[in-house]
């Protein structure tokens, strides 16, 4: 037996299917730290059945499952493989290759399965047992794990020896055993309590039984009794019917005769009834045509009176209104006249206004010229002046005017050249703001698509929502309108419950005990049936007033019951109490066309009132339809009670009750039905309420999400509104950076401009200065300033004259506009007068029109109403002539009704009393009938007897019947004296006592296995302890041995810690590497603790090897040397035993078979690579 492959799909960090193929000897699996080898072995041991997620190195069993990558989803499960070469039938089974596999999915969800049938946990462990392969074996070890074999307590060892010792199949036995003991043990003791219980029971029901039996004889001879007495009283009950009923039919022809002459005077009576009725009729007609004349008359005169009225009041209006309309249009003619005059008016005055402006305008311009030649002659005064005093320093200032001038010069040509400058920089930023506004006036676009786009989408949301809201409004009606019928509803059946809870329709005796609500009474018989309404009519005329009959706890609730009417004369009530109440079910028949079963099984009850239920209905057979009761009754010889579905009966016997009851329906039943049907119903719309409750804040959500995508939208466009308002504010603001830019530029051109014409005046004004050799004398210069003097005189003189004249034409220009604005406001205040009073006379001519229209229809309404009321006065004039002829009609007719009236009244009273003789008759008939069905029903419910059938029964010398009903008297007070019977105790003692000898023998055969159980568990004990003494032994001998050839020296041994009780004792290990004293494991280095762990690995592999072997980077903590130690133990091993080997040491992975290299090129994601090795070649193993 050897491991073949290991297939791993989903597994940690192996998301793509992986197979490991491996051979007999040593297969190492090597790969750096963290790419995921380690993940190999934990796969072998999931497989094998380990539970803990924390032994696979996670925090739950859903870690195992590829979690996903950056680039990699997650796995929804993963899976595990193992294929194991059974040829040498190791392993229990019957297959020379077994796979094993495990699943698990993410729910938590997991399978197992052996060669890809599912089976338990369970069953791999007993697939592995004692083999040394499994997940406590000692076939997986692990670097963690030999650490804690060193650190454990001695106790926590055991596993691993038991393991090898092949005493853990042996445990499991016992640990069974002990179990099955418990259980035995556990039912003993149940049993015991069992057959203390069915040995009170026997007692008890032997006592019961003995009582059973004198019942049931008392019974039988109450029954013969019961019988004989019934036989005389159906015999009686038909020699009375025989004798009422000749009675009756005699009574019967003699009021069918009364009745025909009755009828016919009755006939009589109506027809005279008809004719008086008819002359009272005409008589009354005539009185209120004679009546209505007599109004319409009086109606017609005030009529008349209330035309001449309005037709007086029309024309004053009409004189006054066509009065007030002259007045108005003289008043309009008076204004337009007005209005030409103004024209006329304003026409001069806006002449002489432009003549004035004109004078104004030419007065400015004389003005204006006598300004600047003054302003010209100052300018010479001031220049003579300035010579006179610029003489003296003229010649001084020359040189430093032309120094001045040449610095001037100078500092122009700087300024230009700066001006120059300047103007380049702003053309550049000229060229970059066009750019810039340029792509402003893109984004502008861009923001109008956009704006347009969400118009769109807000006119489609605007759309959407009146459409969500509409239905939101229908779905709100709808559930008003459910609210309304569920309040309707609630109101009718809380109304039918307070009928329900008063008791209406019941008996006064039934109300008042009702009403008491002792603790006793439980209700009547109406309110334990629940029928449904095919069969309603069916029960309630088979229970008739049995309906009320009220049901009681006991027997002395019902007497307390009819003590209490008694006491208080409230009537009579019939009780039904549960502990005497006794019934049978009629035993089933045979199918039949129209039967649809016995009436009990149609009804449902609480089970606790069955046999009420069973005294009522428990004999009464339903059919569909009176045909198919007969031929039912006939087949069954006249011997069952049926009813149909429309309440009709079929007594035993042969008699059939029928017809229809004056009330359809059973208030009770009918009531009650309602509120059954009223809370369905109510259930049913709180349903639809709900439904309309959700659809109600479905829609609400989705008129919600309407609205907000619209406040969305709404919030998007003012965005684009805000950013469009910013984009244009930026637009305006560098359109006015570019004609602030070009401004300045123009500015700038100016100046360049103005600078290059002083540069130009400089270089004149330099040339002049040096020019300048002469000046004017004193004389000339004196001559020329008294001439300028009267020159400034005389024009001063002209400008105050023009002065004056233009402030005189000004003051007549205001005058003249403050005239033409109060004629323009007079002109447009009358033209607003002759406007209303257009109106106005419009107006007036429409009441004349309406006036003379109402005036033509009032004179000839009053025509009409003066001929109709003439018509009138003549119609009741005749109405009244023909009320007294009908008035003498009529008492003639009335004399002749009071005749036959008497008449009939004497008939009458003969009818009446022989239809009382008659129903006196008919209830005694009716009551002989009760009482007789009442017989036979309490015969056929008691004893399942007809009156043939009881015939063979008859016994003559029984008695009379005083003696009869003594008898009976007496058995039934012997039979109450008995008190409760349990007539089942009979059958129920034998059934006890046969239970109770089953029991008693269970005991017996528990004991027995119980002591059988004992002794196995004892010799299971023994051959563990045999063998395990044996098996430590060995492996200790062998561990000593494999010590000193490992660390090549030294002693080691292993020891019990309690030897007198070796199947608990724990397990210490004792060492003394070669030149150390013996010392405590806990003392040794790191590298000597793992060494010896080791030696007792390969120890234990020796005595008992595993068929195969997985070694988990168990020699990291060992240096080079011990490492090749290692790798030289474990080829001696792999005789019985395959090693797979994950290491990353370099002496180990030269010793190796066969290599698998484990990478992982993509993060999180494992991948492997296989060398096959031949030789023991390090480089060829390295590449």
């Amino acid at each position: 037996m050897y491991l073949k492959s290991v297939e791993l799909y989903g597994f940690k960090s192996f998301p793509n299917k992986i197979h490991f193929q491996f051979e007999h000897g040593i297969t190492a699996i090597v790969g750096p730290n963290g790419s995921g080898k380690s993940n190999i072995a934990d796969a072998v041991r999931w497989v094998l059945g380990e539970q803990s997620a924390k032994q696979l190195r996670g925090s739950s069993m859903q870690d195992v499952i590829f979690a996903g990558t950056e680039t990699r989803k997650p796995l929804g499960y993963c899976q595990v493989d193992l294929t194991i070469d059974n040829s040498d039938k190791v392993l229990p089974v019957d297959y020379s290759e077994v796979k094993v596999s495990r699943r698990v999915y993410r729910s938590g969800d997991s399978d197992y399965m052996i060669n890809g049938s599912s089976c338990r946990l369970k069953d791999i462990h007993a697939l592995f047992l004692d083999t040394g392969v499994g997940k406590e074996g000692y076939s997986i070890i692990g670097q963690g794990q030999i650490e804690r074999i060193l650190s454990a307590r001695p106790e926590d060892r055991r596993l691993l020896f038991d393991e090898a010792a092949g005493i853990v199949k042996f445990k499991e036995r016992k640990a069974a055993a002990l179990q099955k003991l418990e259980e035995e043990t556990l039912d003993l003791a149940r049993l015991s309590d069992l057959i203390e219980e069915l040995e009170k029971q026997e007692k008890t029901l032997g006592e019961q039984a003995v009582t059973a039996k004198e019942y049931l004889r008392l019974r039988d001879d109450l029954k013969k009794y019961e019988i004989n007495s019934f036989l005389r009283l159906m015999d009686s009950f038909a020699d009375n019917l025989k004798a009422l009923t000749e009675k009756n039919a005699i009574v019967s022809a003699d009021l069918q005769e009364r009745k025909t002459v009755y009828e016919r005077r009755e006939k009589e009576y109506e027809e005279i009834a008809e004719q008086l009725r008819e002359k009272e009729r005409a008589y009354e007609e005539v009185s209120e045509l004679a009546h209505d004349q007599k109004l319409n008359a009086e109606r017609a005169s005030a009529a008349i009176r209330l035309d001449q009225e309005r037709l007086t009041y029309l024309t004053s209006n009409h004189t006054a209104l066509k009065s007030r309309t002259e007045e108005l249009y003289e008043r309009q003619l008076q204004q337009e006249k007005e209005l030409v005059l103004l024209a006329r008016q304003d026409e001069k005055e806006r002449q002489a206004l432009q003549e004035r402006q004109q004078e104004a305008a030419a007065f400015a311009v004389t003005k204006n010229e006598l300004e600047e030649q003054l302003e010209q002659e100052n300018q010479k005064k001031l220049a003579y002046q300035e010579q006179k005093l610029n003489r003296v320093r003229q010649t001084a200032e020359r040189e430093a005017a032309l120094r001045q001038l040449e610095a001037e010069s100078e500092s122009s040509r700087k300024q230009q050249e700066a001006v120059a400058a300047r103007q380049t920089m702003i053309d550049r930023t000229a060229a970059v703001l066009e750019r810039e506004i340029a792509a402003c006036r893109q984004q502008e676009e861009e923001l109008l698509r956009r704006q347009d786009e969400l118009l769109q989408a807000k006119t489609v949301a605007a759309k959407t929502t009146a459409k969500q809201e509409l239905e939101l409004a229908e779905l709100e009606k709808k559930e008003r309108q459910l609210q309304t019928a569920y309040r309707e509803k609630e109101s009718r059946k809380n109304a039918l419950m307070d009928l329900e809870s008063n008791y209406e329709g019941y008996f006064l005796a039934v109300k008042k005990v009702l009403d008491r609500k002792e603790a006793g009474t439980i209700g009547v018989v109406a309110d334990i049936l629940e029928v449904e309404e095919k069969y309603q009519k069916a029960i309630e005329t088979a229970l008739g007033n049995r309906l009320q009959n009220i049901i009681t706890q006991t027997d002395q609730d019902a007497e307390d019951a009819i003590a209490f009417l008694k006491q208080n004369k409230f009537g009579r009530a019939t009780f039904l109490p549960l502990n005497t109440v006794t019934g049978a079910r009629a035993k089933d028949i045979e199918a039949a066309p129209g039967y649809l079963g016995i009436a009990a099984d149609l009804v449902k009850y609480d089970r606790r009132y069955e046999n009420i239920v069973l005294s009522l209905l428990g004999n009464l057979f339903v059919t569909d339809t009176l045909p198919n009761a007969r031929k039912l009754a006939a087949r069954h010889q006249q011997r069952l009670r049926i009813i149909t579905l429309e309440g009709d009966i079929l007594s035993p016997g042969g008699s059939i009750s029928g017809g229809e009851f004056k009330n359809a329906k059973s208030m009770i039943f009918s009531r009650k039905n309602d509120i059954l049907k009223l809370e369905a119903e109510l259930a049913e719309l709180n349903t639809e309420l709900a439904q309309a409750a959700a659809a109600l804040a479905g829609c609400r959500q989705k008129v919600q999400a309407g609205r907000q995508e619209s406040e969305a939208i709404t919030a998007r466009e003012q965005a684009a509104n805000l950013e469009m308002n910013r984009l244009i504010l930026v637009l305006e603001q560098k359109k006015k950076e570019r004609d602030q830019q070009t401004e300045e530029r123009n500015s700038l051109q100016q100046e360049a401009d103005e600078l290059k014409a002083r540069l130009q005046k400089l270089s004149e004004a330099k040339r002049a200065q040096a020019e300048n050799g002469e000046v004017l004398s004193a004389e000339e210069q004196t001559a020329a300033e008294e001439k300028l003097e009267e020159t400034l005189q005389m024009l001063q003189s002209d400008l105050d004259c023009v002065n004056e004249d233009i402030m005189e034409v000004k003051l007549q220009i205001t005058a003249m506009e403050e005239r033409l604005s109060h004629s323009e406001e007079r002109v447009q205040a009358i033209r607003q007068t002759i406007s209303e009073a257009d109106i106005k006379r419009a107006e007036l001519a429409a009441e004349l029109t309406a006036i003379d229209l109402e005036k033509l229809k009032k004179e000839q309404t009053l025509e009409e109403q003066k001929l109709l009321l003439a018509e009138f006065l003549s119609g009741q004039k005749d109405a009244e002539e023909k009320r007294v002829l009908l008035k003498n009609e009529k008492a003639l007719i009335q004399a002749k009704k009071e005749n036959l009236q008497a008449n009939k009244e004497n008939y009458y009273k003969e009818v009446s009393l022989l239809e009382k003789e008659q129903i006196r008759l008919g209830m005694q008939i009716d009551k002989y009938e009760e009482q007789k069905e009442a017989q036979a029903d309490y015969m056929w419910t008691e004893y399942e007897l007809t009156y043939s059938t009881a015939k063979p029964w008859e016994q003559p010398d029984l008695g009379s019947d005083a003696a009869l009903r003594s008898n009976m008297k007496r058995l039934k007070e012997e039979m109450k004296a008995l008190g409760d019977v349990n007539v089942a105790a009979i059958t129920e003692y034998q059934e006890v006592r046969e239970r109770l000898d089953f029991n008693v023998g269970q005991r017996a055969d528990i004991l027995e296995a119980e002591g059988k159980l004992k002794a196995m568990i004892a010799d299971l004990e023994q051959q563990m302890q045999d063998r395990f003494a044996r098996e430590f032994e060995e492996i200790n001998q062998r561990f000593s041995r494999v010590f000193q050839e490992l660390f090549g020296g030294g002693q080691g041994y292993l020891a019990l810690t309690e030897k007198e009780n070796i199947l608990e004792s724990g397990i210490s290990i004792h060492v003394q590497p070669p030149g150390k004293k013996l010392k405590n494991m806990m003392l040794l280095s790191g590298g000597e603790r793992a060494f010896t762990a080791i030696a007792l690995l390969f120890a234990i592999q020796s005595l008992r090897p595993s068929p195969f072997c997985i070694l988990d980077e168990i020699e990291a903590a060992l240096d080079d040397a011990n490492v090749y130690k290692f790798a030289t133990y474990l080829h001696k091993l792999t005789k019985d035993t395959q090693f797979i080997v994950i290491t990353h040491r370099k002496g180990t992975m030269e010793s190796a078979d066969a290599l698998y290299g484990i990478t992982m090129q993509e993060k999180g994601v494992s991948t492997q690579v296989s060398v096959k090795m031949i030789e023991n070649d390090l480089e060829e193993k390295e590449e």
